[in-house]
């Protein structure tokens, strides 16, 4: 499934990224997988970084996802 449309970074160059299939992926600066997690629901959106927390919306509802 593609990757939607923003790939967000943290302060140790973890990245983060959404695709359109509803499964969130966390990589670490290497290019390692660090995690995947399936929402169950389809998703345009992306992760966005706020207060030191990862969150994303999906099938009309926030999700706050944490590692």
């Amino acid at each position: 499934s593609p990757v939607n449309r923003q790939i967000t970074v943290d302060n140790e160059g973890n990245l983060y990224f959404a695709t359109h299939s509803g499964k969130v992926y966390s990589l670490d600066q290497n290019g390692q997988e660090r995690w995947v997690l399936d929402l169950g629901v389809s998703t345009d959106s992306y992760p966005v970084l706020w207060n030191g927390s990862l969150f994303i919306s999906a099938g009309g509802e926030l999700f706050k996802l944490s590692d």
